[in-house]
């Protein structure tokens, strides 16, 4: 099914969990997980049925764990809004043990109050996570800055 929401959810753990093939496109709101778990607060995940797929227009995202989290061949787009991870995690993290994601963020439209860091996993004998058009075969962590 397809998604489109624009509201505020503060939630135990995570504000909005994709799995399977369903789209969500949020365009704006707040979304803030108020647990210091290991949740993401959106969360993205194939499960082996499907491409899950979020677009983020806008929002503002606060959690202790990683803001947004795409796994197993997920799609995702970030074109804009403010993210604000409170713990030692990532803004964006794109992995899980398959592999196969692709994500594109614009990171000029995009406010990061931490560091802003983001996660490119790729576990050993995978398939490669695409970033903004660019395949990683290796893990990577870099400042959204960069």
């Amino acid at each position: 099914g397809i998604l489109t929401i624009n509201c505020d959810i503060e939630s135990s753990s995570s504000a909005i969990n994709n799995v399977y093939s369903g789209k969500v496109t949020i365009e704006g709101g707040s979304y803030s997980s108020t647990a210091d778990n290991p949740w993401a607060l959106i969360a993205v995940n194939s499960w082996g049925d499907g491409t899950p797929e979020v677009i983020v227009k806008d929002g503002t995202f606060t959690s202790y764990f990683t803001n947004l989290s795409f796994n197993n061949g997920a799609k995702g787009q970030i074109n804009g809004g403010t993210f604000n991870c409170t713990g030692n995690w990532y803004n964006l993290y794109v992995g899980g043990g398959n592999g196969g994601c692709n994500v594109t963020y614009d990171v000029e439209e995009c406010s990061f109050t931490t560091a802003g860091t983001i996660k490119i996993y790729v576990e050993a004998g995978t398939n490669a996570n695409t970033v903004n058009n660019t395949e990683y075969t290796e893990t990577k962590v870099w400042s959204s800055t960069e």
